[in-house]
């Protein structure tokens, strides 16, 4: 049983690496032009490198802004399943996920404060990613004040409103990544 196992895992290895090799041999039948675009300095221009600590410290933000939305999406599905379908054993695992998405968003929200701050006229793409992320934070510290207060006894109308808030803060922060992602990559970033 297991060596048929690992004659599919041989079999789609060879596969891919057929395909890998057809595809560079198609690249390297097209022309390509080869652009070069020089820039000379003046005699008495340096190129400065360094960076202050604020800059690259900024400069981590798409490193970091991926924990929160993962932790975020992951707490969404887990007490979807726990709340809605009654699974109390999924139920204890939402205040970690919860802590785990809160903690995750300090050094991302962070870098990202510091990263604006590097633009010196910030657009309104910029400022609109900003505060979506300032209300998401918002929307997740009231969901944990809510798991706090309630012991982690979500019941009734408790449970749909915490759910809610979960569902609204993953709305924005995916709505916040778009707009991240239109800056990082330009407009076109994605069609929509």
């Amino acid at each position: 049983m297991m060596l048929r196992g690992w004659l599919w895992v041989t079999i789609l290895v060879l596969v891919s690496v057929q395909q890998m090799a057809l595809y560079a041999e198609q690249a390297s039948d097209n022309d390509f032009e080869i652009v070069e675009e020089l820039e000379f300095l003046e005699e008495d221009e340096t190129v400065n490198t360094s960076l202050s600590l604020t800059a690259l410290l900024g400069r981590l933000h798409p490193a970091v802004v991926h924990f929160p939305i993962g932790w975020l999406v992951l707490l969404l599905i887990m007490d979807s399943a726990a709340l809605v379908l009654r699974k109390t054993t999924l139920v204890r695992w939402g205040p970690f996920l919860l802590g785990g998405t809160v903690l995750s968003m300090l050094p991302a929200i962070a870098t990202g404060l510091l990263r604006y701050s590097a633009y010196s006229q910030p657009d309104s793409l910029a400022l609109d990613h900003r505060n979506l992320i300032f209300i998401m934070a918002a929307l997740c510290l009231t969901a944990l004040s809510v798991r706090l207060v309630k012991r982690n006894d979500l019941r009734g109308i408790v449970r749909w409103i915490y759910l809610l808030l979960i569902l609204s803060a993953t709305v924005l922060i995916l709505m916040a990544s778009h707009h991240g992602g239109q800056l990082v990559f330009g407009e076109a970033y994605l069609p929509f």
